[in-house]
C-alpha cells in the first residue's frame, strides 16, 4: 500500500523532500551550528579581515572581504552575530555588526573617534564600548541598529575596560583620574549609582565579574615594587583577597562555570604565558610553558574545557587551542601573516 501511494504521489514526495532540504539550507547556510566555530582576525589577505573556522581549524572563510582593516571579532550571546572594529569609513576604528555568516554588515558607532567594543549585553540587545568622542574616554551603550546611543559614565575622568554582570543589571569598569590613579568602579546598567569599589592609591584595572555575579576579579599594583597581581573581591568592594604573588600577573578571565581563573604571567625566558588557578588561588600552573608570547586575546570554550589564544611560539602569530589541564596543544592556523583575537561561538 505504501509503495503504491509513493508511486502515485512521487512528485508530491519529491517536492516535500526538496522543500525540507531547502529549508535546512536557508536556516543554516554555512553549517554554523553553535559552538562549532571560532572567529578570528587574519592578515593573510594583505590587510586585517575577520575569518571564521571550525574548532579543528578546518573550513577557514573570510567573512568581511574589505580593503580596510577589520579586527577583533566578538560573538553575540546567541552566536548569531559578530561585532568587530573597522577602519572602512576613515582612519578611526568604528564598531560594526554582521551576521555570523558575514551578511548585513552595518556601522553601529558612526563617529570619527576610535570606538573600542568590549561586550554584548547578556541578553544580546546592546553593545557596550568605550570612546573618546566627547573629549575623554567614556562608556557607551548602543542598540544593535545604532539608532540609540547612551553615554553611561559622562564623567570628566577617563572610563574604560567595562564588563557586564551576568544578569546585565550592573557594569564594572576602570576610572582613571588626571593624577593617573585608576580605580575599579561599578554602576547600574543605565549609568546610575556609580561607586568606587577599590579606593586604593595603587593602580587597579581589568575588572571582570564571576559567572555567578558575586565576585569581581581584577589586576592591581598594590603589592608594591612595580608588581601587578590578581585580586578578588565582593561586588560591594569588601573581602579583597590577593590570589597571586609573582609580581607580574594580569588580565584575569573566569571559566564559564566560575571555578577557574586564567591569567597572563611571565614564562620561560621573555615569554608571557597563560596560567590557570582555582578561584581561591590554589593549583596554579602554566598551561602553555613555551618561549612564545601569548596576548590578552585568549578565551574559554563554551564548555570550559579549552582555551583558544594567539601566540608567536612558532615565530608568527597563529591561533592555538589547549585543554584546561595543559594537554592537547593544537595549532589551528599556520600562515605567514598574523592570525589573532580568537572568539568561540557560544552554545545555546
Amino acid at each position: 500500500m505504501f509503495w503504491k501511494l509513493l508511486k502515485n504521489n512521487s512528485l508530491v514526495v519529491i517536492s516535500l523532500i526538496f522543500t525540507f532540504f531547502a529549508c535546512q539550507k536557508v536556516t543554516d547556510p554555512l553549517g554554523l551550528k553553535s559552538g562549532q566555530k571560532i572567529a578570528f582576525t587574519s592578515e593573510r589577505d594583505g590587510n586585517a579581515e575577520i575569518y571564521i573556522m571550525n574548532i579543528d581549524g578546518s573550513g577557514k572563510r573570510n567573512l568581511t572581504s574589505h580593503p580596510a582593516d577589520d579586527r577583533y571579532p566578538i560573538f553575540s550571546p546567541d552566536g548569531s552575530k559578530i561585532s568587530f572594529r573597522s577602519t572602512r569609513d576613515g582612519i578611526a576604528e568604528e564598531i560594526y555588526l554582521m551576521n555570523a555568516d558575514g551578511g548585513q554588515q552595518i556601522n553601529i558607532s558612526n563617529h570619527v573617534s576610535d570606538d573600542i567594543v568590549r561586550q554584548f549585553s547578556p541578553d544580546g540587545s546592546k553593545l557596550m564600548f568605550s570612546s573618546s568622542r566627547d573629549g575623554n574616554s567614556e562608556i557607551y551603550l548602543a542598540t544593535l541598529n545604532g539608532y540609540s546611543l547612551l553615554n553611561l559614565t559622562n564623567h570628566p575622568d577617563s572610563d574604560y575596560f567595562p564588563s557586564f554582570s551576568p544578569d546585565g543589571s550592573q557594569i564594572t569598569y576602570v576610572r582613571k583620574s588626571d593624577s593617573l590613579l585608576s580605580e575599579i568602579f561599578i554602576m547600574n546598567r543605565d549609568g546610575s549609582k556609580q561607586s568606587n569599589l577599590t579606593n586604593h592609591p595603587a593602580a587597579d584595572y581589568y575588572p571582570v565579574f564571576s559567572p555567578d555575579g558575586s565576585k569581581i576579579a581584577f589586576t592591581s599594583g598594590r603589592g608594591g615594587h612595580f608588581q601587578t597581581d590578581i585580586y578578588l573581591m565582593n561586588i560591594n568592594g569588601s573581602g579583597v583577597t590577593r590570589l597571586t604573588n609573582t609580581g607580574y600577573d594580569f588580565y584575569p578571565v573566569f571559566s564559564p562555570d566560575g571555578s577557574i581563573i586564567a591569567y597572563l604571567s611571565p614564562g620561560a625566558g621573555n615569554s608571557v604565558d597563560i596560567y590557570r588557578m582555582n578561584i581561591d588561588g590554589s593549583n596554579k600552573f602554566n598551561l602553555i610553558n613555551t618561549v612564545g608570547y601569548e596576548g590578552n586575546d585568549f578565551t574559554f570554550s563554551p564548555d570550559g574545557s579549552q582555551i583558544a589564544f594567539s601566540s608567536n611560539l612558532d615565530d608568527n602569530s597563529d591561533i592555538y587551542v589547549v585543554n584546561i589541564d595543559g594537554s592537547g596543544l593544537i595549532r589551528l592556523t599556520n600562515n605567514l601573516s598574523p592570525d589573532y583575537s580568537p572568539d568561540f561561538q557560544p552554545t545555546q
